[in-house]
């Protein structure tokens, strides 16, 4: 198919005067979206060893359907549940872990929870540890 002349002209034109037509408060915006959360189940199902991991390094996860992170004092109060644990999740120095009816429940034999030596002044009160045969912590040389 062949273009003529006059088609050729009409293009051009409209294509020139495509700018001064559009307005800038028609134009989509694209907006990049924030980074993706993990998911903290609860449910004794779903592993929640990611999202345990990601609240131990301080940062928010989803749970509930809303966003759900460590206070300001860098303490975390879990929620009544049994949060599957399929890894092991390191713990630092200075870590507060606070359980309401909670309960960790191993999916493997590797331990729930690792204190790496050296590791100071950490808490963790009112949670059940559930384990395959293995102790549930382990501290690295």
């Amino acid at each position: 198919m062949s273009l003529s002349r006059r088609g050729f002209l009409g293009a051009i034109l409209a294509a020139a005067a495509a700018p001064a037509i559009v307005k800038s408060g028609n134009l989509m915006r694209i907006v990049a979206p924030g980074p993706m959360l993990l998911t903290l189940w609860g449910d004794g199902v779903h592993d929640d060893a990611q999202a345990m991991q990601a609240l131990v390094n301080g940062q928010s996860v989803m749970f509930g359907g809303r966003e759900f992170g460590p206070r300001a004092d860098g303490s975390i109060f879990f929620p009544s549940g049994t949060f599957a644990m399929g890894a092991t999740a390191i713990i630092g120095s200075g870590s507060k872990l606070f359980g309401n009816d909670t309960t960790l429940k191993a999916l493997s034999t590797a331990p729930m929870l690792e204190l790496k030596k050296g590791t100071m002044n950490v808490q963790i009160s009112d949670m059940r540890f559930v384990c395959l045969g293995h102790p549930a912590m382990e501290v690295k040389p």
